[in-house]
């Protein structure tokens, strides 16, 4: 039995057994003759423990035998090394696995005999904790190291966590999930090396989406590690193989800030960066060319661009336009580099040309600034709007000449608007420019209008917009440009000899002959897809036609840029024109769809486009440009329907796909046009790769038989080729008028429900700073509002909707939705239509829960309320999503009571916003204030919200001076120790923070300097020291007095201006005269605390005053008249010291509380106020009796206010609940009373 088991009980000992400082231990059986010396036996028998099976057992019973030493890796991460490494696993930026790259070999070898052993290992585990492991979980058998043991609470059975040691991963698994595996495995090192990204820190804790972000700039590629700390979490910095820092890409998404941002970051190889040549400025030399004006700043600074180069820029757009796409992710530039040539969307609407940029400032994710070296134009995008250029669009050096007019400047120094519209106004004519002089970048120009004959410099001048310098003859300029100009304008483009229009009737002609079918085989048509909408809304440009319509379109720029066409003086709906595209720059054939004011809606016939463009960018369509038909063709998929009436999501979107998929696609006409459609079939040519020894396999593929047979159509005719007709089927080819007859779409913007997935997103924010129109607060405290510069915008969506929706819809109440459908659903408050998104759908009760996008706020409509066609949806979401910045709710989640409150300060309210950092997860977290009231601190003050960094609202530091600490000059004299700077109670006012700076040690006597000094001891209690030399007012000794109140601050405090006898108001009075007089006079501010005495400026005088706060990064102090009691928020410079003498009278106003009550905080704000106002405002005289004070320093009164009946004035307030008794002010204390 022995012998047999030899090899069993070796290897079993093998892993009971680890010698140290020989990992290649081997173990053989000896006799007892052979042994030296042989150990006694136990006095008795020695069994290891078992392991219970009671199912109360909640930890699992572990052998006592000493744990195995962690696998330590072969070579360990030293500080200042670097590596290439790939990330095996991550839990976060400050929690992540990698592994070497040049280990990869040694996996495969670990894997490779892992797999040959599993054959022979033991499938009976002895359970070790720190032992090495075969490990199966989600993955093929690796290497695992048993972490600890658990009970499954649901099956009592043991579960067992483990760490795949080569990728850092941990898992939990069973014990039929787990194997022996030799030494020659166990021994081997672990390949996983913990580290954390170095030198920084989120804002919190980190968000599943840091992960995410990081691991898509990795994206599974190998990046560079370099090591600045060592230890069992390495602090390291990552680079990608791009270069990207990838803590600086976090940075930049405001995702982690640095915890040194001086820190010096290693430079890695990368790529070198791609550059555009600039615009070429030949025309210095030669003097002169014709150009296009495409971006106007001022006439000292404005773009052109040559009217030679028009059709690279046309054909670089629509390449652009052609290869990138805004839901291809592939090419996005996480970290945009100043400098750096880059692809940007330069707009938010479908069908909107992507351009070349080059990026000018990168400091947040949300709005990039770039420059578009083909027009001039600056602007700021989101980072997701950008993409990587690719080479080829970079040969093409810069298009856009920057200019300055010649020979002018503008009268006062500064050009007046009118100065710059005029140059706006010939934006898209042929203008000629005369090179005359250059700055560093910019070159001097002379720009002549050859349709009016002027020149605009001078024209400038004649409209005293500028003077000029002398330089240049304007007049001698362009009669000399005159006399060169021999080619006529003609009257008509046929007629005359030097006519850029050719006969289009001929071209119609000739390739009808040219695409005429050689046999009765089906005609194929290789076509590009200009918008695919649905199977039953597609337009097509037919490829054989595009060198026709290229020399089309290169005619019709120099008819409409060269020559002075007349204008018509009314459009109406339906009327051909040539429209000036503001998207591409060029002169474009259209129809117009709607006309609005001194703006129309058109339709590009030729480009299957809609834009909104001027009245003065429309021009009349000569008869010649109209003889050949339109480029883009309406079509549907011959033969095929919806099954429910609309098509659906799924099988837009595979036709999409199909036709993103083949670069090639072919067209059949298949009978006649049917509603101003053409029937066709959509065909590709699909290629089978073969193998080695077979060929490939070629087959036509027709997608309308594709959609059928999937399921995704219903076919009602089989097609077996092309209709009979062959006049029919080449007739389109020239078609007359084809948009006027049958390319209008149903309704401008209007498109089916599942047309799109969703609407466009809200545009970034414009501003930091804004007024506001709050619509909505959401259970999670999101606020909805939109900018007040929107209301026409959302009143333009408001009437366009019921004007298309006013009629009722039959078939609304059997529509199918779906969740995040879009729709336009009434309200029903209003019985107006609004844009709308389906959350929630309720079958039963034939409803939707809908969120209307353009305000935020959710209802339930009736399936008969909503409509499946979708209007304007090229027009972003108007209302963005804010949150309330540095605070949190009290708990877990908002409360609703404070949600309400909420919802009635400011829904329907103009506030004004302050953005106050960037967004997250597309929520910009701002401070709100509407009138006066600061609505983030507000609600802190009420205990209904709390600060996030756990700060308080009022927290006071040191203890007001009694009369007898200031008596005498000594005590006056200021120390070297400094106040601590502390948070000051705030009340309706701004949000200025005095900041904290302990370690400061400035000691100038400038004006802006200060000396800071310990004020507050560990304890927070005053020191003997500082409160012994601290200024402070003298407190009134009288318990009873008259007053009256002149000024309401808040709704928690009272000032009480005291009435005066005769002589002590002569003392007030001389006393204030003095301030007045000689305040100028006094000292800088020496040294900032709170309540600290000082005089301060009020509409030209200086009064005395008190510190409420200070901020030092706006240098704004808020300070509280004393002698009045009114607070004002003035310049730091606009402060200074109080002299000693100005401090012996007390304040003539007391900043008192009302004793035994308190306000009710259901009641509003506003009707609090008023309420206020209406009792103490202005009344009085009132009789005033301090019963006790409050604060650890008894710095504030508490007071009662009778009239001279001896009525509570506030007895009313009591009545109408407005205040409510307070029991925690209780009796007066008798110690109190005494100090």
């Amino acid at each position: 039995m022995i012998a047999g088991g030899v090899s069993e009980l070796c290897l079993l000992v093998s892993d009971y057994v680890q010698l140290v400082g020989n990992a290649q231990a081997r173990y053989g059986l000896r006799a007892s003759s052979q042994l030296a010396a042989v150990p006694p036996p136990p006095p008795q028998p020695v069994f290891p423990p078992t392991i219970s099976r009671s199912p109360e057992l909640k930890k699992a019973a572990i052998q006592a035998v000493m744990p195995f030493a962690e696998k330590k890796p072969s070579i360990e991460l030293k500080a200042g090394m670097q590596e290439i490494v790939r990330i095996t696993y991550m839990q976060d930026p400050h929690h992540f696995y990698v592994r070497r790259v040049r280990d990869d070999a040694v996996l495969s070898e670990i894997e490779e005999q892992l797999h040959a052993d599993l054959g022979r290992l033991t499938r009976e585990v002895t359970i070790c904790v720190g032992k090495m492991y075969g490990v199966k979980h989600e993955y093929p058998w690796k290497r695992g190291r048993l972490d600890r043991i658990d009970i499954d609470e649901a099956t009592s059975q043991p579960k067992y966590c483990v760490t795949l040691v080569d990728f850092g991963v941990t898992a939990s698994v069973t014990v039929d999930r787990l194997c022996e595996i030799p030494a020659a495995l166990s021994d081997r090192p672990a390949l996983a090396l913990r580290c954390r990204l170095a030198n920084c820190e989120p804002d919190g804790a980190w968000h599943p989406d840091d992960t995410t972000l990081m691991l898509r700039i990795v994206d599974n590629s190998p990046v560079t590690l370099h090591v600045r700390r060592s230890g069992a979490c390495s602090e390291c910095d990552v680079t990608t193989h791009a270069g990207l820092s990838v803590v600086h890409v976090l940075r930049f998404h405001a995702r982690v800030a640095l915890l040194d941002p001086s820190l010096p970051y290693p430079e890695t190889a990368s790529a070198a960066p791609l550059r555009l040549q600039p615009a070429d400025t030949t025309l210095r030399k030669t003097g002169g060319a014709d150009v296009i004006i495409t971006h106007v700043v001022s006439p000292d600074k404005f773009y052109v661009r040559e009217t030679r180069l028009q059709e690279d820029y046309v054909k670089l757009c629509e390449e652009l336009n052609n290869t990138y796409d805004v839901r291809d992710e592939s090419d996005l530039i996480f970290l945009p580099k100043e400098g750096s040539v880059c692809v940007a969307l330069v707009g938010s609407e479908t069908g909107t040309p992507w351009a070349r940029a080059q990026v000018l400032s990168a400091r947040a994710a949300s709005a990039v600034r770039v420059w578009l070296p083909d027009t001039g134009r600056q602007l700021a995008v989101p980072w997701r709007r950008l993409r990587a250029a690719r080479p080829r669009f970079t040969a093409l050096r810069a298009l856009a000449i920057e200019c300055h007019l010649a020979g002018i400047s503008p009268v006062g120094g500064r050009w007046h608007e009118s100065a710059g519209e005029l140059l706006a106004q010939r934006s898209g004519r042929t203008l000629r420019l005369l090179a005359q002089d250059s700055r560093r970048r910019s070159l001097g120009a002379a720009l002549l209008d050859p349709a009016g004959r002027v020149c605009l410099n001078g024209e400038l001048l004649a409209k005293q917009l500028a003077t000029a310098d002398g330089s240049i003859d304007f007049e001698a300029l362009t009669a000399e440009y005159d006399s060169t100009e021999k080619e006529p304008i003609p009257q008509s483009p046929v007629n005359s000899e030097n006519a850029t229009c050719k006969n289009y009737k001929t071209m119609a002609r000739s390739y009808q002959d040219e695409f005429q079918p050689g046999s009765k085989e089906t005609l194929r048509l290789e076509a590009k897809i200009l918008l695919c909408e649905s199977p039953s809304l597609i337009y097509i440009s037919l490829v054989h036609q595009q060198k026709t319509f290229n020399e089309l379109f290169e005619d019709i720029q120099k008819f409409y840029s060269k020559r002075k066409t007349p204008r018509r003086e009314r459009w109406k709906v339906n009327d051909r024109c040539c429209a000036f595209c503001m998207q591409s720059q060029t002169w474009r054939r259209a129809t117009i769809l709607k006309t609005e004011k001194d703006q129309v809606i058109v339709f590009f016939t030729d480009f299957a486009q809609t834009e909104t463009v001027s009245i003065s960018n429309l021009k009349k369509l000569h008869t010649d440009f109209e003889m050949i038909g339109d480029a883009a063709i309406k079509c549907h998929l011959a033969g095929l329907v919806p099954a429910d009436g609309e098509w659906p999501s799924i099988t837009k979107e595979f036709l999409k796909d199909k036709l993103e998929e083949y670069k090639r696609v072919f067209v059949t006409k298949v009978g006649e046009f049917e509603d101003k459609s053409m029937p066709i079939q959509l065909w590709v040519y699909h290629t089978e790769l073969g193998s080695a020894l077979e060929p490939n396999e070629s087959e036509w593929r027709c997608l309308n038989a594709e959609l059928a047979s999937r399921g995704l159509a219903i076919d009602t005719r089989r097609i077996e080729g092309a209709a009979s007709g062959q006049d029919d089927e080449l007739r389109f080819l020239n078609v007359r008028g084809s948009v006027k007859e049958w390319l209008l779409p149903p309704l401008p913007g209007s498109t089916s429900s599942d047309d799109i997935a969703e609407w466009l997103p809200a545009e970034p924010l414009q501003a930091v700073e804004f007024t506001a129109l709050p619509t909505y607060i959401d259970n999670d405290g999101i606020i909805y509002l939109h900018d007040v510069s929107q209301e026409d915008d959302l009143e333009f969506i408001r009437d366009t909707l019921e004007m298309a929706f006013k009629e009722e819809d039959p078939k609304a109440p059997y529509c199918s939705w779906r969740v995040r459908d879009l729709c336009v659903a009434r309200y029903y408050l209003d019985s107006k239509f609004y844009r709308g998104t389906v959350l929630e759908v309720n079958h039963d009760q034939a409803n939707c829960l809908v969120q209307y996008v353009d305000y935020g706020n959710s209802e339930l409509c009736a399936f008969t309320d909503l409509r499946k066609r979708v209007a304007l949806h090229q027009i972003p979401i108007q209302s963005h999503k804010v949150s309330l910045a540095r605070i949190k709710p009290v708990g877990e989640q908002w409360d609703q009571t404070v949600l309400d409150y909420i919802h009635k300060a400011i829904v329907e309210k103009k506030c004004f916003v302050k953005v106050a950092a960037p967004p997250v997860n597309g929520v910009t977290p701002v401070d709100l204030k509407y009138d006066k009231l600061w609505i983030n601190d507000h609600l802190v003050e009420f205990d209904l919200a709390e600060y996030i960094d756990g700060s308080k609202p009022i927290e006071r530091k040191f203890k007001m001076k009694s009369k007898h600490a200031t008596s005498t000059t000594e005590k006056n004299k200021r120390t070297d120790t400094e106040p601590k700077i502390i948070e000051i109670n705030s009340s309706s006012e701004p949000d200025y923070i005095v900041e904290e700076d302990i370690n400061s040690s400035q000691t100038s006597g400038s004006p802006d300097s200060f000396k800071i000094s310990t004020l507050v001891d560990q304890n927070g209690s005053a020191s003997e020291q500082g409160s012994s030399n601290l200024v402070s007012y003298l407190r009134h000794e009288d318990r009873e007095f008259s007053c009256s109140i002149p000024v309401i601050n808040d709704t928690n405090s009272l000032e009480l201006m005291i009435i005066q006898d005769s002589e002590s108001h002569v003392i007030y009075e001389a006393l204030l005269d003095i301030v007045k007089e000689v305040g100028k006079d006094m000292p800088p501010l020496d040294g900032i605390y709170e309540y600290k005495p000082c005089i301060a400026l009020f509409e030209d005088h200086w009064y005395r005053a008190s510190i409420l706060k200070y901020s030092e990064a706006k240098n704004l102090v808020k300070v509280h008249y004393v002698d009045y009691g009114n607070i004002g928020i003035v310049p730091l410079s606009d402060v200074r010291e109080i002299s000693k003498d100005w401090v012996c009278l007390p304040p003539a106003c007391i900043t008192a509380r009302l004793h035994g009550v308190r306000v009710n905080p259901d009641f509003d704000p506003d009707d609090v106020t008023k309420a206020y106002i209406d009792t103490f405002l202005d009344k009085g005289p009132f009789r005033a009796t301090i019963v006790d004070y409050v604060d650890y320093d008894n710095s504030v009164p508490l007071v009662e206010l009778r009239n001279t009946d001896g009525e509570l004035v506030y007895k009313k307030l009591i009545e109408e609940k407005v205040l409510l008794h307070d029991t925690r002010d209780g009796a007066a204390s008798e110690e109190n009373l005494a100090k």
